[in-house]
């Protein structure tokens, strides 16, 4: 574990829209010795435990989230403090209170601090076990942000003793379609198919069920992850994401519930497949419109690839064969383009509430996905559109990886053994907090930044591109 007087880490900052790097402490912005010496005296209560300044760069939850993960995974205390101090409310929510709480069952650990809008913690792992595990926020506090605290403790949690499982089961009750947090479409279509691709084996059993919606103010979602334990003594294997591809299918839903009209959601889908036509049309792309079932020969190819997106099934029962030359460009092929409206009955929801989900797959099987929130005086028309055009941002710039993939992929290049990479977008202040903090807990991991020109004939921005690699800690059972 790192020196109490702190380590020196490459951090990783921004001058004149140029990457630069600097050094500075491992705890925190650190630069001065009089920061310094204030977290010193603030951990001085908790001496064996590693400190994380919880206000570093973007300062929010995801440090904490983060922090309390990989220190369930090393086995190492840590205590956090000044968690989200910048924030209109300081300190834990209720949605960080019940993460921490299921970390702590994860592990058998010991959360000192634990209390809502407190700002300090102080978290000692046990070790983490394979297990059935529920978690609810009792409000709308995402469900999807839980997930990504827990994740990467159950892909290295042991066996249950009893029942010798290496599959945990975890039921998250709140909000699964809520504000300042990943839709629960995104993870099931974007982040947990990219981890399937990228991790083989290791993550092949990963699955997520939508039971019902939740919405804010009221919550009462529900959905349920299934993990599989690594084998011990297996890390997860390195990884690269660089090669963008051709765009082949683009899937959407837009779903409203309880008192939200069915209409609002045709109109979200309307004004999304629109955008995105005009966008096609403009790059001079032929597209196919509609169902896998209702697709033309011509377009056989292109249905043939596997759907990950929300209409995947709808997609299957249409008769798409196996992925012939997935993973090829497939040029000459038109893209596939199905956005559907769907109202959620009473059983599937709870509380009223909308939006939209679009996912874009491309030939070397990269995933992108961009959506929006149904809301009071905002037409239907506009979120759909709003939707599209983050997704189309995401297409044109070459990147391998949308900006909400960034950051939620950097704590599996750290956790990964031998070296991994992505090529992105200018690294978001998501996605050098959780560099910054990789780095704090784990002193053999090394993050590099670099420019990089863009993949492919189809990359028409002038927007830089960056390759972030990481030469992982091969962190086992």
């Amino acid at each position: 574990m790192l020196a109490a007087t702190g380590r020196a880490v490459l951090a990783l900052s921004y001058a004149d829209n140029r990457l630069s790097q600097s050094r500075h402490m491992a705890r925190g912005k650190g630069s001065s010795g009089e920061q310094q010496q204030q977290q010193q005296q603030q951990c001085q209560a908790t001496p064996c435990a590693l400190c994380i300044d919880g206000s570093q760069l973007e300062g929010g939850g995801q440090i904490l989230r983060n922090a309390v993960a990989l220190s369930a995974l090393l086995g190492s205390s840590i205590h956090v403090d000044k968690i989200r101090a910048g924030r209109k409310n300081p300190g834990l929510s209720p949605q960080h209170l019940t993460g921490l709480r299921l970390v702590e069952a994860i592990c058998s650990g010991h959360l000192e601090g634990g209390a809502v809008r407190s700002t300090a913690i102080t978290f000692t792992p046990g070790a983490t076990a394979a297990g059935t595990y529920t978690a609810d926020t009792k409000t709308a506090g995402s469900c999807t942000l839980m997930v990504q605290q827990a994740l990467p403790c159950l892909l290295l949690a042991r066996q249950q003793a009893a029942s010798r499982s290496t599959v945990s089961t975890l039921t998250l009750r709140g909000g699964t379609d809520a504000s300042f947090a990943p839709p629960i479409g995104y993870l099931q279509h974007v982040l947990l198919p990219t981890l399937q691709r990228l991790l083989g084996p290791a993550a092949a059993g990963l699955n997520l069920k939508l039971v019902r919606r939740g919405f804010y103010p009221k919550g009462g979602g529900e959905a349920v992850l299934q993990v599989p334990s690594l084998p011990a003594g297996q890390a997860l294997p390195a990884w690269e994401r660089i090669s963008r591809g051709r765009l082949l299918r683009i899937d959407g839903t837009a779903f409203t519930a309880g008192q939200l009209k069915p209409e609002v959601g045709s109109r979200m889908a309307r004004a999304a497949a629109d955008c995105v036509r005009q966008a096609l049309m403009d790059r001079k792309q032929e597209t196919v419109w509609g169902a896998a079932a209702a697709l033309p020969t011509a377009a056989a190819a292109a249905a043939a690839v596997p759907s990950t997106g929300p209409n995947a099934a709808a997609a299957a029962a249409g008769g798409g064969a196996a992925a012939a030359g997935a993973g090829q460009p497939l040029a000459g092929v038109p893209a596939v383009v199905d956005v559907q409206a769907v109202h959620e009955p009473p059983d599937h929801a709870f509380g009223d509430g909308g939006g939209i989900m679009l996912v874009a797959t491309t030939s070397t099987g990269c995933l992108f996905g961009a959506s929006a929130l149904a809301e009071r005086g905002v037409a239907a028309e506009a979120v759909g559109a709003a939707a599209a055009d983050e997704l189309l941002e995401a297409l044109q710039s070459g990147a391998a990886v949308d900006d909400w993939l960034q950051d939620q992929l950097i704590i599996f290049m750290a956790m990964a053994e031998g070296t991994s990479s992505m090529l992105c977008n200018e690294p978001t202040l998501h996605t050098r907090t959780a560099i910054a903090v990789m780095q704090q807990l784990l002193p053999q991991v090394h993050f590099s930044i670099s420019t990089q020109p863009a993949d492919g004939s189809s990359h028409t921005s002038s927007q830089q591109l960056y390759l972030i690699e990481c030469r992982g800690a091969g962190l086992r059972l």
